[in-house]
């Protein structure tokens, strides 16, 4: 029996299961349920109160789960473990990708000041990253841990039958967000923050024809710019880190995907204005400082690149849209 309610509910347990479970407990799980909703209805066709009645009886998708998975001996069981699991994912993009940004324009930042060596510039490219990770793999893992410990209900409204998951489609490479791709925009973003902050810096010693140094050009005011700006980028960096979380949740160009996309974009515009009219960003041109247009530049190619990832998802999403990919959940009527 074909069935959206029934098929949500197999969905949701499997994919809290090990990957080789999962088409084995589908397979049992549909036979079970199947049975349970024949032996209810008989001949007469199910209604939606009937699936809710069965599933309701059945159980919650975490005590499902809970008996097909094996957490003897395991720091963190169900129904937590699955959470766990999908919260330590964000919080390590997101920390490495701080801590990746913080080595690069620190580092910038004292190097331009003449106060940081070769040694201590490696020591910073190994131990922030791996200091970022450890931290945030045992802070989650301690809370879980005391989570699980002290039995804190954090399932119930996930595991509410109207609150089951959608069956999504999977993502292809033709359809849909690859982690390869959510990755490669974390580190071009990471590059364009580096660059954009440095750009007073390497563009007066490009533009100058003075034989002057590079370190003598004007370290002192670039880096006063740096500082100044560091707030508003980093108030950009953590909006698209909403934006790629969400494209790991979502899997898809999606609604919702496409809405987050929108959001960010649209404030990080905004984010964008308040910098370039309240921080004076300069260069030096043969000894002779320029700020005149040069804020207005930076700035709006700062919007072009942002509305150009925007136009992207839109497009991604109308043509994804157009072949089908979305119209996946339909509830079906197979069993009338």
């Amino acid at each position: 029996m074909k069935n959206d309610l029934l098929e949500r509910y197999i969905y949701a347990v499997a994919k809290r299961l090990p990957k080789k479970q999962r088409e084995e407990v589908s397979r049992e799980l549909q036979e079970l349920l199947n049975d349970l909703v024949e032996a209810r209805c008989g001949e007469m066709t199910p209604t939606e109160k009937d699936i809710k009645v069965v599933l309701t009886e059945f159980g919650t998708v975490s005590e499902v789960v809970a008996k097909y998975r094996d957490d003897s001996g395991r720091l963190i069981g169900e129904p937590y473990y699955t959470t766990y699991l999908y919260v330590m994912k964000i919080v390590l993009i997101v920390s490495l990708s701080i801590a990746v940004a913080a080595v690069a324009i620190i580092s910038l930042i004292d190097g331009f000041s003449g106060e940081l060596s070769i040694l201590e510039l490696f020591g910073r490219i190994i131990a922030w990253p791996i200091e970022a990770v450890v931290g945030s793999f045992a802070t989650v893992t301690i809370v879980f841990a005391v989570l699980d410990y002290f039995k804190v209900n954090i399932t119930k409204e996930v595991d509410a039958i109207e609150m089951l998951p959608k069956v999504p489609k999977q993502a292809t490479k033709k359809f849909g967000i690859s982690k390869g791709e959510t990755i490669t925009e974390l580190v071009l973003t990471l590059v364009f923050v580096v660059g954009f902050m440095t750009a007073p810096l390497w563009l007066s010693q490009a533009l100058s024809t003075s034989g002057s140094s590079f370190m003598e050009a004007h370290a002192t005011r670039a880096i006063v710019w740096i500082e100044q700006s560091m707030m508003f980028v980093m108030m950009l960096i953590v909006l698209d880190l909403i934006q790629n979380i969400f494209a790991i949740k979502e899997k898809l160009y999606n609604k919702t995907y496409l809405i987050v996309s929108i959001v960010t974009t649209a404030i990080g515009t905004v984010i964008a204005v308040i910098w370039g009219m309240s921080v004076e960003m300069f260069i030096k041109i043969n000894g002779v400082f320029v700020s005149e247009g040069v804020q207005l530049i930076f700035i709006t190619l700062l919007i072009i690149g942002a509305l150009g990832q925007l136009a992207h998802v839109v497009y991604r999403y109308m043509h994804d849209n157009k072949v089908g990919v979305y119209n996946l959940n339909k509830p079906t009527n197979n069993n009338k």
